[in-house]
């Protein structure tokens, strides 16, 4: 059933309202409220702020604009990784700025040249193609995700993709994708698990890196090695799916050689594992490759995963060891991040059922913001954080998804 306006405008001011909390939150806060796990450049704060603002500039003080000056002095202290996520990350800075510049003009000059300092990093060749860790492909920190964060500037140059494109193919250039198998993190307690496995997921995994391949060749135009690595990551993501327990065609957290059990089913049904994500990547892949048969893949793990939802078992669950009660909510992990991906699977796919999950995640979310705004000082982070909640339930109402192409969405 339609929402009423009154309905639609109380959802749109407490999204603004929170808004203005959290981005009030980060511009105050002490150097020192923020762990450096979490660091403040992260693109999160500079999304929130151009997401609030008025289409005419913002008035000198309000929450959007001392934000945004704080956010620029975080960055300027300097970046800590090439990559878009984690904080203080090079392509997450450009990403930002460039963003912003829509609201605030003057920082458009400041975004050309992250974007050109990117580009000479990329060229540079600095990842391994041997033993890799997450950071060698990935989207949060590697190569994957600075091609999806310089595809949200649609007039960047084809060229500025192309050492990036080379070194992704040259990662995908076997059936098995050998050379995606994790060589790091032996014994650690984290991260051990992935070690010598092949990881599925859009965060670390091979479907992150055929989002990237994806959204390059929509860019800079397809070419043929980058063709042939697309079809090949779909073609092992489609080998590794399986159908769980509830009944939804899924993939586990990592493959080793060949299909996986369905025992082995990811804990995580999100943006960052499992089917949500994934299902999304191959319809969007599908779509740009012209092939049928992995858009129905696509289609039929997202209605089987829309068919089996349940927020007991996909948002209530034991958060993971380290992990705060805003693990539920946030893009990343939780809530934030279906609520956009049941957006886009409606909005471009028709998929039925996507738009009543989205409106019902938008609810859950409205309903637990005072949980969220607890974290505005500590965790202003786009994905794990307190902006990257609000900027999913402001997207909605204001349309402007110009940020998405960094987290694979449009």
């Amino acid at each position: 059933m339609a929402r009423s306006n009154t309905a639609r405008n109380g959802a749109r001011s407490a999204a603004r309202e929170a808004a203005s909390e959290v981005l009030h939150a980060y511009a105050t806060a002490p150097r020192t409220a923020v762990p450096e796990t979490v660091r403040p450049a992260d693109p999160g704060p500079a999304i929130l702020a151009a997401l609030v603002a008025d289409a005419a500039r913002p008035a000198r003080g309000d929450p959007a604009s001392l934000a945004l000056s704080a956010w620029l002095r975080h960055v300027g202290r300097g970046f800590w990784h090439p990559g878009v996520f984690g904080g203080g990350g090079l392509a997450g800075c450009f990403v930002g700025a460039h963003i912003a510049s829509h609201t605030w003009p003057e920082l458009g000059r400041l975004s050309t040249w992250l974007r050109s300092r990117q580009v000479e990093h990329a060229g540079s060749g600095p990842w391994a193609r041997h033993e890799v860790s997450w950071a060698d492909y990935d989207v949060i920190t590697g190569p994957s995700g600075i091609v999806l964060a310089l595809a949200c500037d649609p007039a960047c140059p084809p060229s500025c993709v192309t050492p990036l494109v080379a070194h992704l193919t040259a990662l995908c250039d076997s059936d098995g994708l050998g050379r995606l198998r994790v060589g790091a993190y032996r014994d650690e307690p984290l991260r051990g698990w992935n070690h010598g496995r092949i990881n599925t997921g859009l965060a670390h995994g091979a479907t992150g890196v055929v989002a990237a391949l994806r959204a390059a060749g929509e860019l800079a135009g397809p070419n043929e090695a980058l063709t042939s690595a697309a079809r090949r990551v779909a073609g092992w993501l489609t080998a590794e799916s399986f159908t769980d327990a509830r009944g939804v065609l899924t993939w586990a957290c990592a493959g080793a050689d060949g299909r996986a059990s369905p025992a082995g089913a990811s804990p995580r049904q999100a943006w960052c594992y499992g089917t949500p994500g994934i299902a999304w990547t191959l319809w969007e892949v599908g779509r740009v490759l012209g092939d049928p048969g992995l858009r129905s893949l696509a289609l039929g793990a997202c209605a089987s995963f829309l068919a089996a939802y349940d927020d007991t078992v996909y948002l209530d669950a034991a958060p993971y060891e380290g992990t705060t009660s805003l693990d539920s909510l946030g893009f990343c992990h939780g809530a934030a991040g279906l609520l956009l991906l049941a957006d886009a699977f409606d909005r471009h796919a028709n998929v039925p059922g996507a738009a009543e999950l989205r409106d019902h995640l938008e609810h859950h979310l409205l309903d637990h913001l005072g949980e969220v705004l607890e974290f505005s000082e500590t965790d202003p982070s786009l994905l794990s954080g307190a902006c990257g909640v609000v900027a999913a339930l402001l997207t909605l109402h204001t349309g402007d998804r110009r940020w998405l192409p960094c987290v694979a969405l449009r």
